[in-house]
């Protein structure tokens, strides 16, 4: 897990947020920059990029593999949308949009599918002459405001626990790829921003801020918070707790959504049931692969280890075995001078005796 985690790390250059215009204003006829940039910048050339107006099936640009891909628009901005494929490489998604029209008012969103990450830009045009040069905005210098980041428009895209009464509940959110949050201030909240479920602020948990329906009974997890993982324990849930939450990780400018359905005790079948540890939130209802090189080390390693185990093994075996028959070539050696000693001492008693018996005889 950890040698995943190095190389998502290394792959990604931790690029989270996305950077965009919260309104932009123009005449009839204009042209106007939608911007989006990742910040930090990362380069996004290989991602699929998702131009989308008021809902994910108006398409106004799609750029897949490399290439724009005309065919998928709406036929509204056919020939009026260039994407700027040299400022991908540094992050800039910014999109042109020529020779705008009062149809064209409306709220636009960029997806880059990769790295999981949004950013929207309201676009009101007006009739020519109607916008003063202090009411026009330079497109190309704004700078989105955090409050004014609305929730995703795809309902499909956010993730849902059910629950019965009395139970605890994680409601996750897990920075992709993983990241030190634990210096960020991260909100909480449900249905609306006013309605704070949880606060984290300079390092700590603000339990004043909260509240008063949520007073302990929320856990934010400090310890998940250097690798990215955000997630909330909401205790003991009530049917009053229904709703949609919203984890907002302020510096990175990121926010996942999670919908939480109480019901009474008895009223959820297991097949029904989430596991609520295990949920993982995300704005993009697509998951990213798995990155196969983690897999990949993994096997070598066993294989090498094996390798090496196999061979001191049979190195000791082989030695081993060498020792028995020197051992046993010793042994025989040692047997066989005693056996010769004998031999010899035998031989001569034999010599002996009738010289012996010879000199009796002359006596």
């Amino acid at each position: 897990m950890s040698l995943k985690l190095l190389v998502c790390l290394s792959l990604s250059l931790f690029a989270v947020a996305a950077v965009a215009n919260p309104k932009i204003e123009a005449e009839e006829g204009e042209n106007v920059s939608l911007r989006c940039l990742m910040d930090p910048p990362v380069d996004v050339s290989d991602s699929t990029v998702e131009w989308s107006k008021d809902g994910r099936a108006n398409i106004v640009h799609l750029y897949i593999d490399g290439r724009d891909r005309a065919g998928d628009q709406k036929k509204a901005f056919t020939n009026r949308t260039v994407l700027f494929h040299e400022g991908l490489t540094r992050g800039n998604v910014t999109l042109q949009l020529s020779h705008v029209k009062l149809s064209d008012n409306g709220t636009y969103r960029c997806h880059i599918v990769r790295w999981k990450t949004y950013c929207y830009t309201v676009l009101e045009v007006v009739k020519k002459g109607q916008l003063s040069r202090s009411q026009r905005n330079d497109s190309s210098t704004t700078r989105p405001s955090l409050d004014e980041v609305p929730k995703p428009d795809d309902p499909a895209a956010v993730p849902k626990i059910e629950a019965e009464e009395g139970e605890n509940v994680s409601l996750g959110c897990l920075m992709d790829p993983p990241m030190d949050v634990s210096d960020s201030t991260v909100e909480w909240s449900k249905d609306s921003r006013a309605n704070i479920v949880h606060l984290y602020i300079d390092g700590r948990d603000r339990a004043g801020d909260q509240k008063k329906a949520f007073t302990n009974r929320t856990v934010l997890f400090h310890e998940g918070l250097t690798r990215g993982n955000v997630t909330l324990q909401l205790s003991h849930v009530k049917l009053s707790d229904n709703g949609t939450y919203r984890c907002h990780i302020v510096r990175w400018k990121t926010y996942c959504y999670t919908v939480l359905e109480v019901v009474k005790k008895g009223q959820l079948s297991r097949s029904q049931r989430n596991d609520s540890s295990t949920t993982r939130p995300s704005l993009d209802e697509v998951p990213k692969p798995d990155d196969p090189v983690s897999g990949i080390f993994c096997v070598v390693l066993l294989a090498v280890i094996g390798t090496i185990c196999g061979t001191v093994w049979f190195y000791r075996k082989v030695q081993g075995r060498r020792g028995r028959r020197t051992e046993v070539t010793a042994n025989g050696a040692e047997m066989q001078n005693l056996r010769s000693v004998g031999r010899d001492a035998e031989s001569g008693s034999g010599n002996d005796q009738p010289e012996e018996q010879t000199e009796r005889r002359t006596d």
